[in-house]
């Protein structure tokens, strides 16, 4: 009998392991594949496919656009390696992007006409071994991928009206063009993205200060894209710790930044002195029926993945060097949160505390 009522117990509370499971397969799957609806502004607004459709492998490549190899067939790899296949033709493009070869690029097809575009996590924050050749090889979850010019990628869209139109929101920026936002996104260069060009507007620091003393003019706001793997115990997801908790950066970064289908809130935003885009637009508001929603609910099995990823191990020689950057890190991130449970106050996506990087 009580063995019985043990084993009733025990299914209804179901099984940590056996939920971890399913948690790390639906969070792999979402972040490797998961587009959020994103398809509606890459496509359906920058009409982005024509351009991928043109996109000959080594452009590709050399945009840092990374190809997984196990997605192929060994006869395809090893034919890859032997140059026997044309990598200057579109055609091998589109059918490594029919694959799913083609790292946080998916695509829709009719036959083999590729219709739609749409964007993952994967493509910011995954690379591969080069087992093959450079640029192609394992896939490699939650390293950034500092080789991607994803301001380049952007460019190419043959619409950029929609990023003008919201740029212009800011009052400084009322009579930017299209061929000033194609300039802004090709100075990012590769491995770097702004997620605040599209708050605020302003694509350089005039005056980067250091220690109160001016140490350069007219800097990109495009910094290093951070890994999305060794974040188990950390709270604060990206480099300056200034934009909330993990699951509240993937909300902003699917909603506003690849633009998918989802609800997004952080009154911060309205603030229209530091963020005039954001406020004007509302970006701190976004909200659609939860029966259309493709973010919200996926945000929990995605965290959970990226927690599972763990840090890179150092080279034995650097040891010493990463426990010094480590001690120095975790006093600063102490300080940090010591600062934020002070300030932060509660609220659902809540960003917390941050310090402005520009002027």
């Amino acid at each position: 009998m009580h063995a019985k009522h043990v084993q009733k117990e025990s299914q209804f509370l179901g099984s940590a392991q056996d939920n971890s499971k399913e948690l790390i397969n639906q969070g792999r799957q979402i972040f490797r594949f998961d587009t959020y609806g994103d398809e509606v502004f890459w496509t359906g607004q920058l009409h982005i496919e024509q351009a991928v459709s043109q996109l000959t492998p080594v452009t590709a490549l050399g945009l840092g656009l990374k190809v997984d190899s196990e997605a192929l067939s060994p006869s395809v790899g090893e034919a890859i390696k032997q140059g026997k296949i044309n990598l200057n033709d579109p055609a091998v493009t589109i059918a490594l992007i029919k694959q799913n070869a083609v790292l946080g690029v998916v695509g829709t097809f009719s036959n083999n006409t590729l219709e739609k575009v749409g964007f993952t996590c994967a493509l910011c924050h995954s690379t591969v071994d080069d087992s093959v050749v450079p640029g192609i090889g394992k896939r490699i979850d939650g390293l950034g991928n500092r080789d991607l010019n994803v301001g380049a990628i952007v460019a190419a869209a043959p619409n950029l009206q929609p990023v003008v139109n919201l740029l212009q929101l800011a009052p400084q920026d009322a009579g930017i063009t299209v061929q000033d936002v194609r300039t802004v996104l090709n100075s990012w260069g590769p491995g770097k993205f702004d997620a605040e060009l599209f708050l605020d507007g302003k694509a350089f620091n005039p005056e980067q200060m250091t220690n109160g003393m001016i140490t350069a003019n007219m800097v990109s706001g495009a910094t290093l894209m951070p890994n999305a793997r060794g974040l188990s115990g950390h709270n604060l997801h990206t480099w300056t710790g200034g934009w909330g908790t993990v699951t509240y950066w993937n909300a902003f970064v699917a909603v506003n930044e690849l633009h998918g289908i989802g609800t997004f809130f952080d009154e911060w935003f309205d603030d229209a002195i530091q963020f005039p885009i954001a406020a004007a637009a509302k970006l701190g508001h976004v909200s659609v029926d939860p029966d259309s929603d493709q973010v919200t609910g996926k945000l929990a099995a995605l965290h959970f993945y990226q927690l599972a990823l763990p840090s890179v191990q150092p080279r034995p020689e650097s040891i010493l060097m990463r426990q010094r950057q480590r001690a120095v890190m975790n006093y600063l991130a102490e300080k940090r949160t010591a600062i934020a449970a002070i300030m932060s106050h509660s609220g659902l996506n809540r960003a917390g505390i941050s310090t402005p990087r520009r002027k």
